[in-house]
Formats: structure tokens, C-alpha cells, sequence
């Protein structure tokens, strides 16, 4: 049987440093936020750029 393991995310899960899964955890919160601003925006890419 395998030793399973649980995390409270992905972040958690893949870094092992829990400063590095919190900068993660950020990174990916920022990203995320740019992603449904440009997407709400209505600007075409070049705009964008």
C-alpha cells in the first residue's frame, strides 16, 4: 500500500519550503489577477502588449 500524502495545495505539495509555496501561492494569485483583467478588458493583444 502506498504512503499518500495530503496538502492544502499544489504549492504545498511540489515546494517543500513553505516560504518558496507562499511566494508561489502569490505568484500564481497575481498571474491569475492580470489574466482576468486583460480578459475583461476587451483590448485586443497588441493593445494589451
Amino acid at each position: 500500500m502506498s504512503n499518500l500524502q495530503s496538502f492544502d495545495s499544489v504549492w504545498d505539495a511540489l515546494e517543500d519550503d513553505p516560504i518558496m509555496a507562499e511566494n508561489m501561492k502569490l505568484r500564481s494569485t497575481l498571474l491569475i489577477a492580470i489574466i482576468k483583467n486583460i480578459e475583461s478588458s476587451k483590448r485586443n493583444q497588441t493593445e494589451t502588449a
